[in-house]
C-alpha cells in the first residue's frame, strides 16, 4: 500500500468515524495503523492513574500475551520512552529494561514504533506497531499521526454518544422510580426496586443501599447482585467513607477499593471501582448508594457520579413525597371517621334519645290511662295491660342499647386524644413505620391469621382486618400495641441489632393472640439493673391470663414471646 494514498487514509478515517463504541474505535485504529504501515503486530494500551492497563486492544498478538496485558500494571519506564507528542521509532530489538516489564509471552520484536494517542489535549493511550519488514520511517509516523487525529475525533464522538446513552438511561430510571414511588408502593418495595434499578442502569456488578443504623453507624439494608448478598447487614462506621458522603452530601468515586490503604469496611477489600451517591433531599441525607464493580472493571466516571447523584436525590425526594401522600391519605381517612363519629353522636344518638323520651311519655300516659279504668272496662276493651307495658319497656331498653352501641362505636373511632383510631392492622403498620426511625432500619412485620400470613390481597386483607378488630377487644388491642412498641424500643436502645423480626399471630378458634419479637443484637445483659419494660409486658400478659418469656437466640440476639387469651 502506498504511503501517500490519500484515498486509503480517507477511507480509514471514515471507517473510524462510523463507530460509536470507544473499544471498537481503538480496535479499528490499531488494525488500520498496522495495515497502512504493513506492521506485523500492533497493540494499544489505555493506562489509568495507578499505572494499570484499563483497556488493551491488539492486532495479531498471541492470545496469552493479550490476556496477561489486560489488567496488568505498567512500569514508568515503559511509558517514558514515548513522549507526549513525538513518536518513537526504533528499528532495533526491544531493550532488556523494557522487556523485563512485559509478559514473557511477548513475540520476538525486531523493530517497533510507539505513538501517543491524544484525545481532548491529553494522552489517552499508547500505540505500538512492531515488526515491519525494512523498519519504520518518519513517513510512517506522519501517516499514523494523521490517522490518530481521526481516531481521536472518533473517540470523542463515541464518548459523547456513550454519555448521551448513559444519561438517557439514568433519566428513564429516575422517571420510573418517581412513578413507582408515587403510585402507592410500600417504602421497602420501593427501596428494593430502586437498588436493582440503579445497579442495572449504572452497569455495576453490585449495588448497596446504606441506611442509618444503631448509634453513629450505618448498615447495608438492601443489596442488588447475586454475588453481593453476603454484604447485607454489614455495618459502616461513623468515620468511614459512607458517613462522610452522608454528612457532606457529596458523592465520590474510588478507583479501586482493593488498593485502598485505609479501608474501614474489610468486606469491601475484594472489590474494584466504587461509587458513593447520597440520597439527599432538603439538606438531609437519608441513605447512601454504593455501586461496586469487580477488580479490573471499568472505573466510574464523573458523568456516572453526576447522574447517580441526581437519581439518588430524586429517589429521596420521591420517597418524601410518597410518605407525605400516605400521611395525607391517613389524615383524610381520619377526617372521614371523625365526621362519622360526630354524625353518629350528634344525629343518631340524639334521635334515639328523643325517640326514647317519646316512648317513655307514651308509657307513662298508658299507665295513667289504664290506672283510671276499672278492671271490667279493661277486660271488655280487650286490653292486655301487662303485655303492652312489657313491650313498651322492651322498646325503651332496645333504644337505650342502640344508643350505647353507637357510643361504643364512636369511642372506638377515637383514641385517647380524641383523634380517629384506625383498625388493629393499620395500627401495627403505623408502629412499623415509627420503629424505622428509632431503629434506623425497617423491621420485618409478619401478621398471621390461623397460621396464614395476612397479605394485601383483594378482599382477604379486609376480611382479616375485620376478624382482628372483632376478636381482639379494645383493651387487648391497646396492650398488644404497647408491647410491640416497648419491644421495638428496647431493640433500638439496647440490643444494637441490625435486624428485627416481629410476628403477630391470631388464632380465633383457640382464642389466643401471640406476639414474637426476635433480633440479632447483643442479647439481654447478664445482670440487668432495670426490668421495668419487661415487667410491664409481663403484667400486660398476666391481665389476660397469658404468658411472657425471653430467651437468647443460638446465633445471637433475643426473642421475646408474649401470648394472651381472648
Amino acid at each position: 500500500m502506498k504511503l501517500d494514498s490519500q484515498s486509503e487514509l480517507l477511507k480509514a478515517s471514515l471507517n473510524l468515524a462510523s463507530k460509536l463504541d470507544v473499544t471498537e474505535v481503538l480496535q479499528g485504529y490499531v488494525d488500520l495503523a498496522c495495515e497502512l504501515t504493513n506492521a506485523e503486530l500492533g497493540a494499544l494500551s489505555v493506562i489509568n492513574a495507578r499505572g494499570q492497563v484499563s483497556l488493551f486492544v491488539d492486532y495479531q498478538m498471541p492470545p496469552d500475551f493479550s490476556q496477561e496485558m489486560k489488567n496488568s500494571t505498567v512500569g514508568a519506564s515503559l511509558l517514558e520512552v514515548i513522549g507526549d507528542n513525538a513518536p518513537l521509532i526504533e528499528n532495533e530489538v526491544v531493550p532488556e529494561k523494557i522487556l523485563a516489564e512485559l509478559p514473557k509471552t511477548l513475540p520476538k520484536i525486531d523493530n517497533y514504533m510507539g505513538f501517543p494517542l491524544q484525545v481532548s489535549h491529553r494522552v489517552f493511550g499508547w500505540l505500538y506497531l512492531a515488526n515491519r519488514e525494512g523498519g519504520f520511517t518518519q513517513a510512517h509516523a506522519n501517516l499514523v499521526r494523521r490517522l490518530g487525529r481521526a481516531a481521536a475525533i472518533a473517540v470523542e464522538n463515541a464518548q459523547l454518544y456513550e454519555r448521551a446513552q448513559t444519561r438517557e438511561r439514568w433519566i428513564a430510571a429516575s422517571n420510573e422510580l418517581t412513578t413507582m414511588l408515587l403510585s402507592g408502593s410500600s417504602v421497602e418495595d420501593a427501596l428494593e426496586t430502586t437498588v436493582d434499578l440503579i445497579q442495572n442502569v449504572a452497569e455495576a456488578d453490585g449495588a448497596l443501599l446504606i441506611l442509618p443504623s444503631v448509634g453513629k453507624t450505618w448498615a447495608c439494608e438492601f443489596v442488588a447482585g447475586d454475588d453481593f448478598q453476603h454484604l447485607l447487614g454489614v455495618v459502616f462506621p461513623h468515620n468511614g467513607r459512607a458517613m462522610t458522603v452522608a454528612r457532606t452530601g457529596q458523592g465520590v468515586t474510588v478507583d479501586c477499593l482493593a488498593s485502598s490503604l485505609h479501608l474501614k469496611v474489610p468486606q469491601l477489600a475484594e472489590y474494584g471501582p466504587a461509587l458513593y451517591a447520597p440520597m439527599r433531599a432538603h439538606g438531609q441525607t437519608t441513605g447512601v448508594f454504593l455501586l461496586l464493580r469487580n477488580v479490573g472493571g471499568k472505573e466510574f466516571t464523573k458523568d456516572d457520579l453526576k447522574m447517580a447523584h441526581s437519581t439518588a436525590s430524586q429517589a429521596a425526594l420521591a420517597l418524601e413525597l410518597a410518605e407525605a401522600k400516605h400521611l395525607a391519605q391517613v389524615a383524610t381517612l381520619q377526617a372521614e371517621r371523625e365526621q362519622i363519629g360526630r354524625d353518629l353522636h350528634d344525629l343518631a344518638i340524639q334521635q334515639l334519645f328523643a325517640t326514647g323520651m317519646q316512648l317513655a311519655s307514651l308509657k307513662d300516659a298508658f299507665v295513667a290511662a289504664i290506672g283510671s279504668l276499672d278492671q271490667k272496662t279493661i277486660e271488655q276493651a280487650g286490653i292486655d295491660n301487662a303485655r303492652l307495658t312489657n313491650e313498651l319497656e322492651t322498646a325503651l331498653e332496645r333504644v337505650g342499647d342502640s344508643a350505647d352501641q353507637i357510643r361504643q362505636i364512636v369511642r372506638r373511632l377515637r383514641n385517647n386524644d380524641g383523634q380517629v383510631q384506625t383498625g388493629i392492622l393499620e395500627r401495627l403498620q403505623h408502629e412499623a413505620s415509627l420503629a424505622r426511625s428509632s431503629l434506623g432500619f425497617a423491621p420485618t412485620f409478619i401478621v398471621e391469621l390461623d397460621g396464614k400470613p395476612v397479605k394485601d390481597e383483594v378482599g382477604y386483607y379486609e376480611v382479616a382486618s375485620d376478624i382482628f378488630n372483632e376478636r381482639i377487644g379494645a383493651v387487648a388491642a391497646d396492650d398488644l400495641i404497647a408491647v410491640v412498641r416497648e419491644s421495638l424500643a428496647n431493640a433500638a436502645k439496647h440490643a444494637k441489632a441490625t435486624s428485627v423480626r416481629v410476628t403477630i399471630s391470631l388464632r380465633p378458634v383457640e382464642g389466643k393472640l401471640s406476639l414474637e419479637v426476635s433480633d440479632n443484637g447483643i442479647g439481654l445483659p447478664e445482670n440487668r439493673t432495670r426490668n421495668s419494660g419487661l415487667d410491664n409486658m409481663r403484667k400486660r400478659a398476666n391481665i389476660h391470663g397469658g404468658i411472657f418469656t425471653t430467651e437468647k437466640n443460638l446465633l445471637g440476639g433475643t426473642t421475646l414471646y408474649w401470648e394472651i387469651k381472648l
